[in-house]
Formats: C-alpha cells, sequence, structure tokens
C-alpha cells in the first residue's frame, strides 16, 4: 500500500523558485477535469500526460513505470500500459491524493483491493472501498475512467466536489489558480503550486513541459501576482531571466538553456529549452514497499 507522505521534490520546487532557497491537455478538458476534482485548498499539483510520455519521451515514461508500475498492479491490478493520466496533488492539512485514469476495468480494479483487504464503503453515492492499515484508514474511490487514491478523508473531499457538495470547491475555483492553469499549455507534465513567500505580491506559479525536437523540451512558466505592478519588476524579470538560463531537471547545475521572460499584465511569463537527457521522473509519495 502506498505510504501518503510529502517528500521534498526538489526538482519542480527548484523550477518554480526561480533559484529561491526554496486526448486534449493542458488547460484542456482533460486538465481541468482533474483540477476540478482536488481540494481547493490544494497548493500543490501534478499532472503527467503518460500516453505523451510513451509517444515522446520513453526514457521518462520507463522511469515512471518502474516508480508507479508495481503498486499500480499489485494494489488495483492496473498495468502501467492502460494509464492515460496520473494526477497527484497535495495540501496542508490534507494526505497526498493520487488519481489514475485510464481504460483499465474497474470491476477487475475492486476484486483486487478486495483481496487486499478494502471493503466497500460508498461516500454520497460513489462507489469507495476502504481499509485501515497502521490505525490509519485509506480509500481507493470510483469515477468515471478514473479510480481516487489517498487518506479516507482526502479522497471523501475530492467525492464531496465531484458531487456537488454544498460548500465544497475545487482548485479550479480558486480565480486566482484558475487564471494559472488556464494560461498552461499542452505537455507532458503540468505543475501547479501556491506561493505567497518567494515574492512581494505572488499568489503561485504554474508550468509545463512540452515535446520540442527530438532531443528537447519546451519549459513554459507563468507567475502569478495580486497586481500587474509586482510583475513588471525589472529586479524580478531579471531573476526568472537568471533562472531559466541555468535549468537542468536533475542536478540543478547551468547547461545554458534559452530562456526569455515577459511581463503581462498580472503575470511574468517564461520560456527555456530542457534537453530531455535532464529529464526526469519524479512522484509525491514513497514507492510502495
Amino acid at each position: 500500500m502506498m505510504k501518503h507522505k510529502v517528500i521534498i521534490v526538489t526538482v519542480l520546487l527548484a523550477l518554480l523558485s526561480v533559484g529561491a532557497g526554496s486526448a486534449c491537455f493542458g488547460g484542456g478538458k482533460s486538465l481541468v477535469d482533474q483540477v476540478k476534482m482536488v481540494p481547493k485548498e490544494a497548493d500543490f499539483f501534478v499532472y503527467w500526460d503518460v500516453d505523451a510520455l510513451g509517444e515522446d519521451v520513453y526514457t521518462v515514461w520507463k522511469e515512471w513505470k518502474n516508480q508507479e508500475g508495481d503498486w499500480l498492479g499489485d494494489m488495483m491490478d492496473i498495468a502501467t500500459g492502460e494509464v492515460e493520466l496520473f494526477v497527484q496533488a497535495s495540501a496542508p492539512d490534507l494526505d497526498v491524493v493520487t488519481i489514475v485514469t485510464g481504460e483499465f476495468i474497474l470491476d477487475e480494479v475492486e476484486e483486487r483491493l478486495e483481496d487486499n483487504g478494502y471493503t466497500l464503503d460508498p461516500y454520497l453515492g460513489v462507489r469507495m472501498m476502504t481499509k485501515t492499515e497502521d490505525g490509519k484508514e485509506v480509500a481507493v474511490a470510483f469515477h468515471k475512467k478514473s479510480v481516487i487514491v489517498g487518506g479516507k478523508e482526502t479522497v471523501e473531499k475530492c467525492i464531496e466536489i465531484i458531487t456537488d457538495k454544498e460548500g465544497s470547491y475545487s482548485l479550479y475555483e480558486d480565480p486566482s489558480m484558475r487564471k494559472i492553469i488556464d494560461k498552461l499549455p499542452g505537455g507532458v507534465m503540468t505543475g501547479i503550486e501556491r506561493n505567497q513567500t518567494l515574492y512581494l505580491d505572488l499568489v503561485g506559479v504554474g508550468m509545463s513541459l512540452e515535446k520540442g525536437d527530438e532531443e528537447t523540451l519546451k519549459l513554459k512558466t507563468f507567475y502569478k501576482f495580486d497586481v500587474s505592478g509586482a510583475a513588471k519588476d525589472q529586479d524580478t524579470l531579471t531573476k526568472v531571466m537568471d533562472h531559466l538560463a541555468t535549468i537542468d531537471l536533475t542536478t540543478m547545475q547551468a547547461k545554458g538553456a534559452d530562456g526569455e521572460v515577459k511581463s503581462k499584465d498580472e503575470f511574468i511569463e517564461g520560456t527555456a529549452t530542457v534537453h530531455i537527457s535532464n529529464f526526469a521522473y519524479f512522484n509525491l509519495v514513497e514507492s510502495p514497499e
């Protein structure tokens, strides 16, 4: 069973921190659908287009398969080749939630969960199975082509959102986060971080990586500020530019990537070129034992 323990994700945090110490995709239906299943208080969201990884960045797809394949198969009888989207999100007071979408057979998933000690425990009319492990309740819920995996409280919050329970809101219903999400283009990976500490008036950051040529990926970042004036600050623009020029997604050493930044309304928008050989898969939870 997965341990829902947040780990330090140095690769993405380093990308989003601008050097500080700290299928239709991206803005399209699939990404928005996944964001609409995640609680509004989520402060970190990562979306992997597994189909695109397999086609465009095979080395990273193999790494994803090696890290996630065993627990998907052992726990839920899901084969990696059946997975289309793989999403994880975290919030300060909630366990990490993982949402897996694909062409697997949900009846077979349920049978495997039963074999692993899960029992049926529906919530708000949504099919959910739960289990107590090490004194903690964990759950798996079924929604359309997706399974939602996490601590029971977190999974129930996701169910409350997708069933439109009064008072339940998704990350997409946060106006500032929605502006970031709607800017994100398609790509093999999309990340969103809520962050109000790196710069004055910074609200959050979004990023996406999409295929460039045979050897590169295109990185796009969007830094959302409360006011447009903060996004036009020349010192901040320079720091973003300097950081984008030194990105290495595995060692964070200078690689001389091409990058540029511009200010637009309340956003700083940045782009950079990343070599596929420097791109690594990561997740938000420990691999299962």
